[in-house]
């Protein structure tokens, strides 16, 4: 009996050995090989082993909500199109339940992600906090606007005729009721179209159409909605309280049949040839077609047809889709685009347009027209543009360094990965300055005489997708 209990005291004193020698080893071991002490598990524990393939899951999924980011190749063309990202605004005072969202979005990123994998998180990051800077493009166009008259410029269409008509067409679809700045979109786009049109001469003929102001965004109310396209203030000079009904008489509704609109429109207009007529369209829209029409079609139809309009289009706070459906709006038409993003800046293209008409108010009463004053403009809108891009080329790198720290004192990534994050965003601070420096020189060497001719050189090189 003796002889037993020897043995199995020695059998357990060996066990006990062997298992501390286990332990010593597995805590022994650096962190990566983790994985194979799992599947030891799964080996010698069938019942609580962990299926392969979900290990498989866990090691590589992290980086697929980074992958669909674009990559960033700065260039003059890339900085022009950048969209304006979600997170532009980002800020832990103004709006720290922001800021903790986006760290939430971050989580996830392995000590071991290599620079392949820390170049695409870079690119989300960029694709979040990137600031929507103006398309060169657009000054071009806000200067042939500006520029009406000058006898420098061969487009007919900006030269002085005898009358001068303007339609205004608005959108009228259910987003428009979205907030900017504590006002829904079409509060502050009516505002920006009464003060626009109040001071239009007395002699100018002005109109008001607006679209998808009928039914509501469900399926159900499709046709009736897309049916939706009415000249609320018919052609004729402007008169306050006529025009107040009008713009109190519809609100945000439904679908957006922006097509239709665009063909009401050439009706409209159908009395108004352009050799005595000067014809002048503003398209405020915050959103694509959804009701099946092609407006790309429709616009280029309107501005190739014997009306020659100049056709304006405003984009309001649309995303990446809905710029490159507007653009290619105002490109087949040969008109203009611009995208604003709030009450100001929408008033400001407005502003735009109300110079022209002063301009045209002076020829009608045989005023002296000077055009170094435009000229001189110019140069002032060019600095003025510099510095935009300057300013926002800080307020993003400003993002992007609110961001990394963020990311570091959360301990969301090693101080080696922040080392290279930040790496990365002073070489894209070099690349987005020397863009600046070029979008800058290639508006000093424009000038009236040359500014059609270049039009279409800036178009093929900024007016590009690259989403």
């Amino acid at each position: 009996m003796k002889k037993w209990v020897l043995i199995a005291v020695a059998a357990l004193f060996i066990s006990g050995c062997t298992d501390q020698e286990k332990e010593t080893e597995v805590n022994e071991k650096p962190k990566e090989n983790s994985t194979e002490e799992v599947n030891s598990v799964e080996e010698t524990d069938p019942e609580n082993a962990i299926p392969k393939e979900n290990v498989s899951v866990e090691e590589t999924s992290w980086i697929e909500k980074f992958e669909a980011a674009p990559e960033v190749k700065m260039s003059p063309e890339y900085l022009a199109n950048q969209p304006q990202g979600p997170y532009a605004d980002i800020s832990y005072d103004s709006n720290p339940e922001s800021y903790q969202e986006f760290l939430k979005v971050m989580e996830g990123i392995p000590e071991n992600a290599t620079e392949e994998e820390l170049d695409k998180v870079f690119n989300y990051i960029v694709s979040q906090v990137s600031v929507d800077v103006t398309d060169p493009q657009t000054v071009i166009d806000s200067w042939k606007v500006s520029s009406f008259g000058d006898p420098e410029i061969e487009d007919s269409r900006y030269q002085f005729k005898e009358n001068y008509n303007i339609e205004v067409i608005l959108d009228s679809s259910g987003s428009m009721a979205n907030i900017t700045n504590g006002k829904t979109r079409m509060v502050v786009a009516k505002e920006a179209i009464q003060q626009f049109l109040m001071s239009a001469p007395e002699k100018a003929n002005v109109a008001l159409r607006v679209y998808g102001h009928k039914g509501t965004s469900k399926d159900s109310d499709k046709k009736l909605s897309c049916d939706s396209s009415e000249l609320v203030y018919k052609f004729g000079s402007y008169k306050e309280k006529e025009f107040n009904q009008a713009l109190s008489s519809f609100e945000p509704a439904g679908w957006t049949p922006l097509a239709q609109s665009l063909m009401d429109a050439q009706n409209d207009l159908k009395e108004f040839k352009s050799d005595k007529n000067t014809n002048m369209i503003y398209v405020v829209s915050d959103g694509i077609e959804t009701c099946d029409g092609n407006p790309v079609e429709a616009a280029k139809k309107l501005g190739e047809s014997d009306l020659q309009p100049v056709i304006n289009i405003i984009g309001f706070g649309v995303d990446s889709e809905g710029q490159k459906q507007l653009k290619e709006m105002a490109t087949a038409s040969n008109g203009t685009y611009t995208n604003v993003h709030n009450s100001n800046q929408l008033k400001s293209e407005f502003d735009k347009a109300k110079n022209a008409l002063e301009k045209w108010k002076q020829w009608k009463e045989n005023a002296n027209y000077d055009a170094k004053v435009d000229r001189n403009k110019r140069y002032l809108d060019t600095n003025s543009l510099n510095n935009e891009y300057s300013n926002n080329i800080q307020k993003q790198q400003n993002n992007m360094v609110f961001i990394i720290n963020g990311l570091r004192n959360k301990d969301l990534i090693t101080s080696e990965q922040k080392e290279y994050l930040t790496s990365r965003k002073s070489e894209l601070a070099k690349e987005m300055d020397e863009a600046r420096k070029t979008i800058r020189e290639d508006l000093e060497n424009l000038n009236a005489k040359t500014l059609e001719d270049t039009k279409k050189q800036i178009e093929e090189k900024y007016n590009q997708n690259t989403q």
